[in-house]
């Protein structure tokens, strides 16, 4: 099967007929033909750019969903960097509870284990916005 592609009212329409495609949209002819494996293979979606039909996504489309993916990455990240930070960060509390000078050995951990934290959670901060 085709799909008829045509620019009308700046967007990209699509038929799979080009009866349909006169009659509904008054276009008798497509600007571009694709077979519907091209079609399916670029996410069923089409832009205009520079006055000529492009298939797929835009790049602003591209790049949001490539910031939803890392955002994920980055909430997995944070997790295990949690879970990994628990030991020391209870050793450095108990001591300070107690009085007592924590091991240095836990501080480093600690601030170590906070640093990627606080580097995750600005880089995830500029993706949100």
């Amino acid at each position: 099967m085709n799909i008829f592609l045509a620019k009308k009212d700046g967007k990209v329409i699509y038929h799979t007929d080009l009866t349909a495609m006169e009659q509904l949209d008054g276009i008798t002819k497509p600007e571009m033909t694709i077979t519907q494996k091209e079609w399916e293979a670029a996410g069923s979606t089409a832009y205009i750019e520079a006055g000529k039909i492009v298939l797929g996504k835009t790049p602003a489309e591209k790049k949001a969903d490539a910031d939803r993916k890392r955002i994920v990455e980055i909430d997995s990240e944070l997790k295990k960097l949690d879970l990994a930070s628990i030991r020391c960060s209870r050793a450095v509390s108990s001591a300070l509870a107690k009085g007592k000078t924590p091991d240095a050995e836990d501080l480093k951990k600690v601030n170590f284990y906070e640093e990627k934290v606080n580097a995750l959670r600005t880089e995830r901060g500029t993706l949100e916005n």
